[in-house]
């Protein structure tokens, strides 16, 4: 009994060994060819050593992190706790790069305060090759910080301390909580002397000679492994030419045009590209389509009836906190939640290039909702159930190191300089009007089949973009707004040295009223003056230096935007609010006078020393002279 015992323990050893062989064998096949080290949160953001110990060269990477406030405890960073962070840079085989992951934007305390951040996680999600091959993580098993596996590995997290070094187990070291030092004492099971063992007599060593019968069951020679192929490593399938995101905040009274707009898009007849739409709904002003008031994302799909009903494919994103089969209502003001957006679009729909269009309601330069000021509480993404809207600035945010080509704007007032301005280092253009736009918006039929027939450059796309909006809509040439923004200034602090007196005042006050202007029909309303029509009324001044600033403001916005259906480019500039028809308010908002304690004013107002006032009215600008000094 003791004999067969023992044996029946030696087979299970034996299968034993052969399942764990498999599966290290298996797990080096899944796991990557990376390593990471010098990993450490400092600053506000993380820092870290990546080197491909691959033979392929990387294209990209996406890779997930999530930290906390090591005072407080409290997780940085998005809602949902995971920063997703694209890499758009070659590393060559055998290559290290020093890489940096910024948690500045989530950060509301000033430099001097930046909290020490503690790591939580850091997973590289997912590796695209220059060959077309993809690594994904998928069950998030290589986390930098808390598992290692394969031949990725950590050396060293340190939290802006003296640094700790921290050791993980890869797969060839021992388990943690083993001491591969003490004696392992006696062990169970057979033997491996055969003298021990009279059962298991040994091959005979003769060739030439028959071996004796043995009793007992015979151990089948081990198997031949095959070779595993990794099921992670995917040919990439072809990338669409664009991937086009609209952001519908329709939590409002825009709901029935939102409806309206998406069955446009459903008719069209498009190809080469992705469309997807992140809608929320409000209540009680469409009760078509069940009715549904949460924040629903669709994969458009082409409807071939005239049906009025959607048809597009409801689809599931955690990164939101949406499911395709549940109601959830999101707050489209929330910046992060645009931003997660495109994150996601980026991660599942690739393409060449990616395009967003914001729609709904919008106001210009406005965000702030001071008690003191209830008119101003307006920007864009406007959201009645929440209560809430995303300022210039925020959308700024959302927007940044995103890799979009063309940003479009199917709202009114976002063609005014403070908010192009903000955006200028987003994409390669944006389309806007500087003006009111009509409710119903964009004609969305036209924009997708035109688009499906174009070359998908962005300035095509861009072309396109403006030719589907009703009213006059400009093309902005982002990489020019720099040098507008200093042409304006120069023009400004010209104008500004004219300003000596009551009368010179008052004279440039009645110009401003003048000449071409956007503003709403209902008062008080913000009046927002055009820039080019304001540098060609001074191109004639009798002051040679204003003459020649005003020229020199009008050809540089020549050269960074051209308007559908108009001979100048129209871009609008906040000049101050109308209580009635040609009165101007008393005072500016507080939230336009240039504030440095002020964290949410955009860059425009933030940069310009000529034009927007201070807060107690001094300076030299030109609002400040036009509003607030005494002669």
């Amino acid at each position: 009994m003791i004999d067969i015992n023992k044996k029946c323990f030696s087979y299970v050893a034996v299968i034993l060994i052969f399942l764990t062989a498999t599966s290290c064998s298996l797990f080096e096949k899944l796991s990557p060819s990376f390593e990471i080290t010098n990993l450490k949160c400092k600053n506000a953001a993380v820092y870290f050593d990546f080197y491909n110990d691959s033979s392929k060269i990387i294209s990209s990477m996406q890779i997930f992190v999530s930290v906390r406030n090591k005072k407080t405890g409290e997780v940085v960073g998005p809602s949902t706790g995971m920063l997703s962070c694209d890499f758009k840079q070659e590393i060559q085989s055998h290559e290290k790069k020093e890489m940096m992951i910024l948690f500045e934007d989530y950060l509301d305390t000033a430099e001097e305060d930046t909290p020490v951040l503690e790591l939580i996680s850091l997973v590289v999600n997912r590796i695209v090759y220059s060959d077309g091959t993809v690594w994904k993580d998928t069950f998030g098993l290589f986390d930098a910080v808390n598992t290692t596996g394969g031949s990725t590995s950590i050396k060293e997290v340190s939290h802006e301390e003296p640094a700790t070094e921290t050791e993980t187990n890869t797969a060839s070291e021992p388990a943690a909580d083993v001491d591969s030092t003490a004696d392992p004492g006696p062990v169970e099971g057979p033997s491996e002397d055969p003298a021990e063992n009279p059962s298991e007599d040994p091959a005979p060593t003769d060739p030439a000679m028959d071996p004796e019968p043995v009793e007992g069951p015979q151990e089948d020679p081990a198997p031949t492994e095959e070779p595993i192929e990794d099921p992670e490593t995917i040919v990439a399938p072809e990338p669409k030419k664009m991937t086009l995101l609209i952001y519908m905040a329709a939590d409002n009274d825009l709901e029935c045009y939102a409806i309206q707009n998406l069955k446009e898009m459903e008719h069209a007849d498009f190809d080469n590209m992705n469309v997807l739409i992140l809608l929320d709904r409000a209540q009680d002003y469409d009760e078509t389509n069940d009715a549904w008031t949460d924040t629903r994302l669709f994969e458009l799909v082409h409807d071939q009836t005239d049906s009025n009903f959607i048809i597009s494919k409801r689809l599931d994103c955690p990164i939101l906190g949406i499911s395709s089969t549940a109601q959830t209502e999101l707050d489209m003001g929330n910046f992060n939640i645009l931003r997660n957006f495109i994150t996601f679009a980026k991660n599942e729909y690739e393409a060449e290039k990616y395009c967003l269009i914001i729609w709904g309601h919008g106001t210009g330069w406005r965000y702030s909702a001071l008690p003191e000021h209830p008119d101003s509480s307006r920007a864009v993404a406007i959201d009645d159930k929440s209560g809430s809207y995303m300022s210039v600035s925020q959308m700024g945010r959302a927007l940044k190191n995103q890799g979009l080509c063309v940003i479009g704007f199917d709202t009114c007032f976002a063609g005014v300089f403070e908010n192009v301005y903000e955006i200028k280092n987003h994409a390669a253009y944006t389309v806007a009007s500087p003006g009111v736009s009509p409710s119903a918006g964009w004609n969305y039929r036209y924009l997708l089949e035109d688009l499906s027939e174009c070359s998908f450059t962005p300035k095509e796309i861009a072309r396109i973009m403006a030719q589907c909006s009703l009213v006059n809509t400009t093309i902005f040439d982002n990489a020019k707004l720099y040098d507008v923004m200093e042409k304006f200034e120069t023009f400004a602090e010209k104008l500004s040295g004219t300003i000596t007196s009551a009368q010179t005042r008052n004279s440039i006050l009645d110009d401003f009223l003048q000449i071409k202007s956007y503003s709403y029909r209902q008062y008080p309303c913000d009046l927002f003056i055009d820039i080019h029509a304001m540098a060609q009324q001074y191109s004639a001044s009798s002051n040679a230096e204003l003459q020649q600033a005003s020229k020199n403001l009008a050809a540089s916005i020549d050269r960074a935007a051209a308007t559908t259906d108009s001979e100048h480019a129209q871009i609008g500039i906040h000049l101050i609010s109308l209580i009635d028809s040609s009165v101007y308010a008393s005072s500016h908002s507080i939230d336009y006078k240039k504030d440095f304690n002020n964290t949410d004013q955009c860059m425009f107002i933030k940069e310009s020393q000529w034009w927007v006032p201070s807060l107690d009215g001094t300076s030299q600008s030109i609002l400040d002279k036009l509003f607030y000094w005494n002669y």
